[in-house]
């Protein structure tokens, strides 16, 4: 029974990410924030990894990195890595050292959306040389980070009555 519980759970969370992935690729859909647009799949895997355990929360969130790097660069790689590593050290944190409470979920959500977010805006300016990487992301990335987390809020709790609020 439980493993049934289980499969059915992962499943929605299946179609859940399918129609994530859909609305983060329709253009103009989803609302800017200065400028910067948020990182669905980013709010996804990071609201899958406060709620699952962490052997599926990797996976989640390499398929949503890699879903993520499709769509925005066309090539498998940095968010799959960030996301899948996220994916490890959330629901790590929540198990071991935090209360899994929605606080401090929402808090570990902030937080990995943060670093990787900055971590993507630093990749981008050592590895194709962005002279004013700073400004780009003082304008832009900031903003990203707010709206991501904005959107992460509401997955979150969608992904936490998923769960059967386990967490």
């Amino acid at each position: 029974m439980r493993k049934t519980n289980r499969v059915i759970r992962r499943t929605v969370i299946v179609i859940e990410l399918l129609v994530i992935a859909s609305l983060g690729g329709t253009a103009s859909l989803l609302p800017e924030l200065f400028g910067g647009r948020p990182l669905l799949l980013i709010s996804a895997a990071l609201s899958i990894s406060a709620c699952e355990d962490a052997a599926a929360s990797v996976v989640f969130g390499a398929v949503c990195g890699a879903l993520a790097d499709i769509l925005s660069s066309g090539g498998i790689g940095f968010y799959a890595f960030a996301l899948a590593a996220c994916g490890y050290i959330v629901p790590s944190l929540l198990q071991s050292k935090l209360r899994p409470t929605p606080p401090a979920a929402l808090l570990l959500v902030f937080c990995s959306a943060a670093a990787v977010i900055t971590a993507s805006y630093l990749f981008g300016a050592f590895s194709y040389g962005i002279i004013d990487s700073a400004v780009l992301f003082a304008r832009h990335g900031l903003s990203k980070i707010i709206i991501t987390f904005i959107c992460a809020v509401p997955l979150y709790f969608l992904d936490r009555l998923i769960t059967g609020g386990e967490k």
